[in-house]
């Protein structure tokens, strides 16, 4: 059995290459989710979690981060300016 590497903070394709070398499988199915304090496009975690022992050919699941979650009243003001809106009249 080996256990599974850390890769939290590893961009996606840094995170795959660490497994892979470890005797381990990557899944190509890879979940997304927001965070405030991972950047976007690293690793939030694995299933199964780091540190875990499992056999050789193991798949892991990959949780990458989206970066933090947008606030709909930050995007609002961007995405519909309220003035020069040539579409009123």
């Amino acid at each position: 059995t080996v256990p599974v590497p850390d890769v939290t903070g590893f961009s996606q394709d840094a995170a795959e290459k660490e497994l892979l070398s470890t005797g381990l499988n990557v899944s190509s199915t890879v979940e997304q989710e927001y965070s405030d304090s991972t950047p976007a496009g690293t690793i939030i975690s694995t299933n199964p979690i780091a540190g875990t022992e499992v056999a050789l050919g193991t798949t892991v699941i990959l949780t990458v981060s989206l970066g933090p979650e947008p606030s709909p009243s930050a995007s609002s003001p961007a995405a519909s300016p309220s003035t020069g809106n040539a579409e009123e009249g």
